[in-house]
């Protein structure tokens, strides 16, 4: 395992753990499991029923020996029966009651569904992406293409080379200024700037050339 790898487990599984005793959910699912770092993790620390599922049967056996080499160090895990991995291809038709029974032989009543690196869709038919909250769902909240953008760029990447993709990072505060200064709320989806200028901008240019585009008061 990676160190950096290693680094989002350890933080990652103990607050699996305590939201799965929040919720009283009876077993955990680790939704595109890879190799299991995750799942094996959470079933020795937490005594936990875990399954894994993995679409790449390939990664999922891979997965699999890497625990029976471990093992065979750590005779804690040899016994470890609480994890299990199912190579499954997800889709909305799934029943995780039904397939967790197939894998343990044993019934459970809830599940908290989780994953190391869940950024994207559940399900290949499944249309509904962001946001997965039922609260954010009813407050009809939404995160645009640049907001999605600067999400996923690397902060330790980003903080060792001291760079950040300028023209993002002026979108993001373009929007900041368009809620606040113009009280646009309503229609920020519809909003296209594009390409300002081929050339690098400061961030002022950036603003008026936007204002411009977007034909708004550069009085206030």
């Amino acid at each position: 395992m990676s160190h950096k790898k290693e680094h989002e487990v350890d933080i990652l599984a103990p607050v699996i753990n305590q939201l799965a005793n929040m919720s009283n959910a009876d077993s955990i699912i680790d939704y595109g499991s890879g190799r299991g770092y995750l799942g094996v993790q959470i079933s020795h620390d937490y005594d936990r029923n875990v399954l894994g599922i993995e679409s790449c049967e390939a990664t999922a056996h891979s997965g699999e020996r890497r625990l029976e080499l471990i093992s065979k160090y750590q005779k804690e895990l040899n016994n470890n029966k609480k994890y299990k991995t199912t190579s499954t291809i997800v889709n909305s038709e799934t029943n995780f009651e039904n397939l967790f029974y197939q894998t343990f032989n044993s019934y459970s009543s809830s599940f908290l569904l989780c994953g190391l690196h869940a950024c994207e869709l559940s399900s290949e038919n499944d249309p509904c992406s962001f946001p997965l909250s039922y609260r954010l769902i009813q407050e009809k909240t939404k995160l645009g293409r640049n907001a999605r953008m600067l999400a996923v760029q690397s902060f330790e990447r980003n903080k060792a080379d001291q760079t950040l993709n300028a023209g993002l990072w002026y979108r993001a505060l373009m929007q900041l200024i368009l809620v606040e200064v113009y009280q646009l709320t309503s229609a920020l989806e519809d909003i296209k700037l594009g390409k300002i200028n081929r050339k690098p901008l400061t961030f002022e240019e950036y603003v008026w050339k936007a204002l411009d585009k977007l034909k708004l008061d550069k009085t206030k």
